[in-house]
């Protein structure tokens, strides 16, 4: 184990600082093995209600999921659920989430590999457009989603309800105070020039006061 109990647990306040507090020159990582085998399986819902009802179940079965997102397409919702491990477990594993949420397509193979890659690379944002990375629970979804939609947003969730993707093909001057209105705050990753943060900004006097004690001189990035 790594003792970061004392002081400042400065991990986590570099995660989403973009740069404010200092720059990391040497990072260490835990790797574990590529699983050797990945299957997902894909349920196609009528609405978005019925999606985060099916991704509710199989986030909380117990069937320690490699991936779950909740996609639109056209006239239905996809859950899509990822698993991975030893070829010979991945069936039983199916067998119990299809038990559970109904009957689905199952991805194997080079199809299989290329869905993910296609989702990992943002290959659904077309060219040029914005991408937003906006923290949300899977209770938030609902009410968001139709505002999203309303303003002609691409949506896709991630992190079994956790993360919402969005793309516009340039960002409404509206967004900032929806995601504000929710109660959420959001990243800019690539898109116009602008506002890179969205929505509440939670934190500032901490901020602040972190500020000055790990960036004396103001050499770092301004939030």
């Amino acid at each position: 184990m790594v003792k970061n109990a004392a002081g400042f647990d400065l991990p986590k306040l570099m995660v989403g600082s973009l740069g404010t507090y200092g720059v990391m020159v040497e990072l260490a990582f835990k790797v574990l093995p590529r699983p050797a085998v990945f299957q997902t399986f894909l349920l196609r819902c009528p609405d978005l209600g019925a999606a985060l009802n099916k991704m509710g179940l199989a986030s909380t079965a117990r069937l320690d999921l490699e991936a779950i997102d909740v996609v639109p397409g056209e006239n239905h919702w996809l859950v899509c659920v990822r698993l991975s491990g030893l070829e010979a477990t991945l069936p039983a594993r199916l067998a119990r989430l299809e038990a559970l949420v109904g009957e689905g397509e199952i991805l194997s193979g080079p199809e299989e590999a290329v869905f993910w890659r296609q989702a990992v690379e943002f290959e659904w944002v077309p060219d040029g457009a914005s991408l937003i990375k906006i923290a949300v629970t899977p209770g938030r979804i609902m009410a968001l989603d139709s505002q999203l939609a309303a303003l002609g947003g691409r949506r896709r969730y991630s992190a079994g309800g956790q993360l919402a993707w969005v793309s516009f093909e340039e960002i409404p001057s509206l967004l900032d105070e929806l995601v504000c209105s929710h109660g959420l705050n959001g990243l800019v990753l690539w898109g116009q020039p602008g506002a890179v943060r969205l929505g509440e900004k939670k934190g500032s006097l901490f901020h602040q006061r972190l500020k000055s004690v790990l960036d004396p001189k103001h050499l770092f990035a301004e939030a």
